[in-house]
């Protein structure tokens, strides 16, 4: 498969852009789900069953997206690792 220069640098913009969503997930999501499981984990807590439903669905939306974003991070790099071969493979090609 010939990748063109244009594909890899597309491909590279998804890394960054992906590396930098997962960063912003990391930061801004961190904390307040340690304390959202910290609250769920206190028995000395009332939690009525539309808490737990509502902690249930958006753990698993952000999970979900975390997870497509994960896949859509390596789907690039893959992409630029089969490029960076490919040229290091016809430079080796040239030399001999």
């Amino acid at each position: 498969m010939v990748i063109s220069k244009k594909e890899y640098l597309m491909n590279f913009i998804q890394i960054m852009a992906a590396v930098f969503l997962i960063f912003i997930f990391a930061a801004l999501l961190g904390d307040s789900t340690i304390s959202a499981i910290n609250t769920f984990n206190d028995k000395n807590i009332e939690k009525s069953v539309t808490d737990h439903l509502v902690f249930w669905v958006l753990a698993i939306l952000f999970t979900a997206i975390w997870s497509a974003v994960w896949v859509w991070f390596k789907k690039a790099e893959k992409v630029c690792i089969e490029y960076w071969l490919s040229k290091r493979k016809n430079a080796g090609d040239n030399k001999g």
